[in-house]
């Protein structure tokens, strides 16, 4: 996933790391937003088996982010 007119292609050479964020604190919708979103929402998934555990992989390139 990269946010919106941030597509970084392979030939850039920058390398990405997939970078796992999880709210363990249940809700009805849980969203993840930051720099590295350009600060919109994302939607975050419920954990298979365990539905008040929300889980999104996000590929980042190395830094730092908000």
């Amino acid at each position: 996933m990269y946010p919106l007119g941030m597509d970084y292609p392979r030939e850039s050479g920058i390398v990405l790391i997939p970078t796992r964020f999880v709210w363990p604190y249940g809700g009805r919708a849980v969203y993840i937003s930051g720099s590295f979103t350009g600060w919109t929402q994302w939607p975050m998934t419920p954990v298979e088996g365990c539905p008040t555990v929300f889980q999104t992989i996000c590929s980042l390139p190395p830094g730092y982010h908000q």
